[in-house]
């Protein structure tokens, strides 16, 4: 009888593992780009995290918030020890100081306590705008919305260089879906949370919440109360026992001032009405429009759209198109179509914004919960037509190469980081190739590109611009130190040293000139000036310490180019002086 021989004897079994063909399959496709996602985005969030912070807001808001720790009050806000104002008015709500102080309250103050509730607020942010999506378009909408919301140069701006703006983002998305929400369900639970979400987004950049959020839900009232009349809205329908909407508009308007007075107490007790309370709720926004505002820099009428353009990048191409077809789908069904609020949402708010007498790029990122909705239902509802396929991924090449050519310019010979750039093209190219239907494919290629322009950004950009921030680095030297000799600052013109404050841990005294020293042991930071000034006078030093000095907003072309950086690089200068002595008696 012949005897069988296994194969298994032939052949011996290769132990299941990586090598197994099904799991390779398994890691080729969606999964192992998720996996490949999660492995490039931790080291760069925990960079984001940590990265210094910026002047002049972002150090600002820090060194205020760390003032909050040494016991300075909550509600009547200052800054380096006096009042916080700007050209005579408060300026920001105290939102921004409250969460960072309570992160630093808990992590340290550090910059990841400093952005630790901001980045909470940005996760709550995404997770409402996909809900907010589901809402309006259906379950299909939610992925793209939220990777259109998240993987965004605007996003990754306000979230490394933190400012009001995340909060404020994230708190006004989360408004419009509970808001959207209660006019479906007419549930306490949805409104209860629209109120504390439209409370906090006005302690977080003042009345152009509650604009942004008028303007989403209120022309979208009629269409939903019409759908649910008609009942042909599958997710509208009534509570067990449904709240009506005039005792439910007296409830948000009395929970929301409720929730305000904290805030508008310290305003009061601090500036009074006219410059505090009414400052705060009319002339710090509508003010603008009106010119009571005295902060103008006039400029043009397409500023901001401009700024929405590259700001909104690499999903521009996108938005464009979903405008257009937002407006024939509303124009096709006017009573009925869904997406209204969003839309004239996007309009109108950018034509407001558009007609302030100030303006700064950010100023546009309130529009972000509206443009993620619009283009998540075209990229949820039908295949993307070849003209903008073929655009979206000409801008995607050009971000890519872009990055490649920052990274040559900072970082890497030239020929290396473009092989980078082009390996990593290719790469995700073969990850997604097969693997992923027609839209998914575009959303996964514009998310690997975006990664690769974030890692640039946070792994290169801002480690090499960052250090030329001299007062921050003059800080940390001085903390190092063994000794607790006292830091002042001697001149600097009209430099900015809140990152001085808070990287000292304290606020640090300035001085007009060298004879106001204290007699004893101190530094002294200063420029050129300073240093001059304290040459001619009578206190010597014994340590000098430069350090290079540019301003980091406002980078010029020669600062990328190595052999020209001399040119619009200063030098700062930390210096030990030794202390006065008094004649011995005879």
């Amino acid at each position: 009888m012949a005897r069988r021989i296994s194969g298994d004897l032939l052949h011996p079994q290769i132990p299941v593992g990586l090598l197994d063909p099904t799991r390779i399959r398994l890691l080729s496709g969606p999964k192992g780009w998720v996996i490949f996602l999660g492995a490039a985005l931790i080291p760069i969030l925990w960079s984001g995290l940590h990265q210094e912070i910026m002047e002049v807001d972002s150090a600002q808001y820090a060194s205020m918030a760390r003032e909050m720790l040494d016991g300075a009050s909550l509600t009547q806000l200052t800054e380096h020890g006096q009042r916080y104002q700007s050209r005579g008015y408060p300026d920001k709500p105290p939102l921004i100081f409250w969460t960072a102080a309570l992160g630093m309250k808990l992590i340290g103050p550090t910059e990841a306590g400093f952005r630790f509730f901001s980045w909470l607020a940005a996760v709550l942010g995404l997770w409402a705008v996909g809900n907010w999506a589901r809402l309006l378009w259906g379950q299909a909408s939610v992925g793209p919305t939220r990777w259109v919301y998240a993987f965004n140069l605007g996003m990754l701006l306000m979230n490394v260089d933190l400012r009001t703006d995340s909060l404020l983002l994230s708190l006004t998305s989360l408004a419009l879906w509970l808001g959207h929400s209660f006019m479906l369900h007419r549930g306490m639970p949805s409104l209860i949370g629209f109120t504390l979400a439209l409370a906090l987004a006005l302690m977080a950049k003042g009345p152009i919440a509650a604009v942004a959020v008028v303007v989403g839900l209120v022309p979208a009232w009629p269409g939903v109360e019409r759908r649910r009349r008609l009942n042909i809205d599958t997710q509208a329908h009534a509570a067990i026992r449904p709240v009506r909407i005039i005792p439910a508009l007296l409830l948000v308007i009395i929970g929301v001032f409720l929730l305000l007075t904290p805030m508008l107490w310290g305003l009061y007790k601090q500036w009074g009405w006219h410059d505090g309370v009414r400052y705060y709720l009319w002339t710090q926004s509508f003010g603008r429009i009106t010119g009571e505002n005295p902060w103008a820099n006039q400029p043009g009428p397409f500023f901001l759209t401009g700024s929405l353009a590259w700001s909104f990048l690499p999903w521009t191409p996108i938005l464009l198109a979903s405008i257009g077809l937002a407006v024939r789908s509303w124009h096709a069904d006017r009573r009925n179509y869904p997406g209204i609020g969003a839309l004239l949402g996007l309009i109108l708010l950018t034509a407001a914004l558009s007609s302030s007498a100030y303006q700064l790029p950010h100023y546009i990122y309130i529009l972000w919960p509206f443009a993620a909705v619009l283009c998540g239902r075209m990229l949820s509802d039908r295949p993307i037509k070849r003209f903008l396929w073929i655009g979206h991924h000409v801008i995607l090449i050009v971000l890519l190469l872009a990055s490649a050519g920052l990274l040559a310019l900072l970082a890497a010979p030239a020929v290396l980081a473009f092989g980078i750039g082009l390996m990593g093209l290719i790469a995700a190219h073969f990850i997604i190739r097969h693997h992923f239907k027609e839209i998914n494919v575009l959303l996964a290629r514009s998310v690997a590109v975006f990664t690769a322009v974030a890692a640039t950004l946070i792994l290169v950009f801002y480690p090499t611009v960052l250090p030329y921030q001299a007062g921050a680095r003059a800080a940390q030297y001085h903390r190092s130190l063994p000794t607790n000799d006292p830091l002042l600052i001697l001149g600097c013109g009209d430099e900015s040293l809140h990152s001085m404050h808070f990287y000292s841990r304290s606020i640090v005294p300035a001085v007009e000139n060298p004879t106001v020293l204290p007699p004893s042991e101190v530094w002294v930071y200063t420029d050129l000036k300073g240093k001059m000034l304290l040459e001619q006078s009578d206190r010597s030093s014994d340590s000098t310490i430069v350090f290079p000095f540019t301003r980091v907003t406002t980078l010029k072309p020669d600062f990328f180019l190595p052999e020209k950086r001399e040119k619009v690089v200063e030098n700062r200068y930390l210096i030990h002086i030794k202390p006065i002595f008094a004649p011995a008696l005879p």
